[in-house]
């Protein structure tokens, strides 16, 4: 079973463009990969960078986001109106409550 990986740009919300050559890494036996040099230049990846890891089953993929502060304030206001707050309160109070 293969699965292929994509690194996004959080900062574009797009699949990084091909950076002109195919880019090959092999896993540790931990299950650590390397990401390549130019790709990490590319998104700004720097040491201690956190990496979010999805897997869609489906498309045979495995996604990988940097976390970065870009990535965070591109979140900001996402959620505006949806009352997570207010909702995640109610659902401490029934835990609470049980």
């Amino acid at each position: 079973m293969y699965y292929f990986i994509l690194l996004y740009n959080t900062t574009t919300y797009g699949i990084l463009p091909r950076i002109g050559v195919q880019m090959v890494t092999i896993t540790t036996s931990k299950g650590q990969i390397v990401i390549p040099s130019a790709i990490r230049r590319k998104l700004g990846i720097q040491p201690g960078t956190r990496i979010q890891v999805d897997l869609d089953e489906n498309a045979r993929l495995i996604i990988l986001t940097p976390v970065t502060r870009e990535y965070i304030h591109s979140l900001r206001g996402k959620f505006k109106g949806k009352k997570l707050l207010q909702a995640l309160a109610e659902e401490k109070q029934r835990e609470k409550e049980a």
